[in-house]
């Protein structure tokens, strides 16, 4: 199973440590979950205030199928992200990302050190395209993923029901994790040249 773990500067100066999360993070997930906004916590695809529910989503992790990342401050989970994958079928070369910050983090690019991780485990799977999906009302989560340049690539229609049963549109965004690598060699390929006439 892939762990990872590593100290990071956040951008008003203060640490957090991003790593992998482990059976022992259920009580430190659950409080996460219960510390963000109510009517965030409505928007969310999950309940995500009761405990054999987020109990379930651990179940993934153990069966390989999903990674998932937390970026802790002190004993305080502040930030999640995860990269969930297949390994057959059409969408192979495909994953799925989540993230989810606490609100007062948001602005000390908890998202992005998620993200970057996320991007780098991709690329190790051999992932060529990411995509991620949030109601048309998350305003906040939609900003996040288009600074970190999602592109909204379509909208469904009335596709989410929310716990008072209303019906919302559904946001998928595209990020082309391989295009951005054949831009970074192409970047690196031209400055090597560039140093070659020294």
């Amino acid at each position: 199973m892939y762990e990872y773990s590593e100290a990071v500067a956040l951008r008003d100066g203060s640490q957090a440590t991003v790593r992998t999360t482990s059976p022992d993070d259920l009580r430190a997930s659950l409080t996460f979950f219960l510390s963000m906004p109510e009517e965030e916590k409505q928007q969310m695809r999950i309940d995500v205030c009761d405990e054999e529910t987020v109990a379930r989503r651990y179940e993934s992790i153990e069966k390989g199928k999903t990674v998932r990342l937390v970026a802790v401050c002190g004993d305080k989970i502040v930030g999640e992200g995860s990269l969930e994958t297949m390994r057959y079928g059409w969408l192979r070369k495909s994953g799925e990302v989540r993230l989810l910050i606490l609100p007062e983090y948001r602005d000390l690019d908890v998202a992005k050190i998620l993200a970057r991780e996320i991007f780098l485990l991709a690329a190790r799977h051999g992932l060529n395209n990411l995509i991620t999906r949030v109601r048309h009302d998350q305003t906040e989560m939609i900003e996040i993923f288009k600074g970190l340049h999602f592109r909204h690539e379509a909208t469904q229609r009335d596709q989410v029901v929310d716990p008072e049963g209303w019906m919302h549109d559904l946001y998928m965004f595209t990020f082309d994790l391989a295009a951005m690598w054949r831009d970074l060699e192409d970047a690196v390929s031209s400055t090597a040249s560039r140093h070659m006439d020294y």
